[in-house]
């Protein structure tokens, strides 16, 4: 027997939306695993379902709207959702199974053709855990023996992790060498590209929309087979670009230091003699548009000056912290401001912040040269966050001529007390500074700019550069204090239907930053 699970504990209202077609991702994921199961069950929390009008069937509660359930599926409740409970859940569920296909039910599509072949190779080979790598995420579920929750649940034990994205593989992969993995390739490796055909948030229930009529038969409302499904995804990159996913907000144009490898980013800024902060209600405003417009964002205070120097920097955290969805980064100096200060904001807000701290060198004389005075403050700042709130606090390093002799140095200190160094590409700013990289990261094929299809920078006057590289604002998108996010949104669109066709022009030509990203 083949049971089928779909995991509907985690979902949000996206995987209740209707795409073009009438279905929604909660209908396409129950059919398309029935289709190949022998019995279906659907994980939910308590008060998820409710009983229809005539009380013959049940319906699965997605936000504010509801999803019909067939009657063939059983429905079983789950209170406690962390890895170790689902996993007895799983154990119980499977005890008579021969295999289990296991899906989130805010996963649409799934292609029929290589999930069968999935299915039969892990019968063949008796695996513990099988998948198919490389498509894009959610085109495919996962196949688990009976077995797998049992020995998982003994990698769990203790933990508080909550059962949430790919939770089982990420447990697996603990002792990854302990279990039988079989792995179906895809022929296309669509993995740098980091889709998510997942109904989870807004951008992605945009994705999903979009490719919606291109992935599905429009006679039959079927997933197209693999190689019909491969080349559609293929050629049409340009669907790709959805809701900005991170905005980064030049806060202030005070800095406590003068960074070396930086740029004068005042050039084409109205700016007076003394330092200029954004007003707190300029930036709250900012917050809500960019929360109205994509949900899930993260907003950063990162982008010239030094967020600590703002003088309501509470204010600003407080902004985004109490707007529910969006979550922080603050990259800082570690000047300007008392870090008890910082760690009280640090532990009220948790995972809802992450904390940055720009420090290059561990030696002072290096520091200097790169940063200027401040290594001690720095360095105590940055010890003090890591000690403090050590799951949500970075050191970085920029890697370039200068440093990389000293690198090692930096790692070897930081690693003693965390694991969370960054160390980061130079950046010559197409060519507006001397060119100091170490080595050429680039790929060996060049593909549409991350920062394009995901990121917006926003200056101290409301003007919406190309990008962080457009530091005069010479190809500006926009002003957001004048027009809507949507507006300075789509203006985009042209840079990155031009990158897909493989043009690449301006300051875009250039560029050696398109291959990292953010969020």
């Amino acid at each position: 027997m083949v049971l089928a699970i779909i995991d509907a504990l985690h979902i949000q209202s996206y995987a209740g939306l209707s795409f073009g077609d009438g279905s929604t991702a909660v209908e396409r994921a129950v059919d398309s695993a029935a289709s190949l199961s022998d019995e279906l069950v659907l994980l939910v929390r308590p008060q998820q379902t409710e009983a229809t009008a005539d009380s013959t069937t049940l319906s699965l509660k997605t936000g504010d709207g509801r999803v019909s359930l067939p009657e063939s599926v059983k429905v079983f409740e789950v209170r406690d959702t962390s890895a170790a409970a689902v996993l007895t859940v799983l154990a119980e569920l499977s005890a008579e199974a021969e295999a289990v296909l296991y899906k989130r039910a805010d996963e649409p599509w799934m292609m029929a053709d290589e999930a069968s072949l999935i299915l039969s190779e892990h019968v063949k080979y008796r695996a513990h855990y099988s998948f198919a790598d490389g498509y894009p995420a959610g085109s495919t579920p996962v196949f688990f023996s009976p077995s797998l929750p049992r020995l998982l649940a003994k990698l769990v034990e203790g933990d508080d992790d909550t059962a949430v994205a790919d939770w089982l593989f990420t447990v697996l992969q603990r002792d990854i060498n302990s279990f039988d993995v079989e792995t179906l390739l895809s022929p296309v490796d669509f993995r740098m590209l980091r889709i998510t055909f997942r109904c989870d948030t807004r951008a992605n229930y945009v994705l999903c929309s979009r490719f919606q009529p291109i992935l599905c038969d429009g006679v039959t409302g079927s997933v197209l087979p693999k190689d019909r499904y491969v080349r559609a995804v293929e050629s049409n990159y340009g669907r790709l670009r959805t809701l900005p996913l991170y905005m980064s907000v030049e806060v202030t144009t005070a800095h406590p230091q003068t960074i070396s490898y930086l740029p004068d980013a005042s050039t084409g800024v109205v700016l007076t003699d003394e330092p200029s902060h954004m007003a707190v209600g300029r930036f709250t405003e900012l917050v809500n548009g960019l929360s109205a417009y994509s949900p899930e964002a993260t907003v950063g205070i990162c982008m010239w000056g030094e967020p600590l120097l703002h003088p309501d920097f509470p204010a600003l955290v407080e902004a985004v912290c109490d707007t529910p969805g969006l979550s922080m980064l603050v990259e800082t100096s570690g000047i300007g401001r008392p870090v008890t200060e910082v760690v009280d904001l640090a532990k009220r807000y948790g995972n809802r912040v992450r904390w940055i701290v720009a420090l290059d060198a561990i030696e002072e004389d290096i520091y200097r040269e790169l940063r200027g005075d401040g290594f001690s403050k720095a360095r105590a700042f940055a010890e003090t966050m890591i000690a403090e709130v050590p799951a949500y606090s970075y050191v970085q390093a920029v890697r370039m001529k200068e440093t990389e002799a000293h690198l090692e140095t930096f790692w070897r200190y930081w690693k003693e007390k965390t694991d969370h160094i960054i160390i980061q590409k130079y950046d010559d700013f197409c060519g507006l500074l001397p060119p100091r990289k170490v080595t050429d990261l680039s790929p060996v094929r060049r593909f549409p700019c991350w920062h394009n299809k995901r990121d917006l920078y926003v200056r101290i006057d409301g003007t919406v550069p190309r990008c962080r590289e457009d530091v005069r604002s010479e190809h500006a998108l926009g002003n957001l204090y004048e027009q809507s996010f949507e507006d300075i949104w789509e203006s985009g669109d042209a840079v990155h239907r031009d990158q897909v066709a493989g043009r690449y022009t301006e300051i875009c030509e250039h560029c050696d930053e398109y291959y990292t990203f953010n969020f």
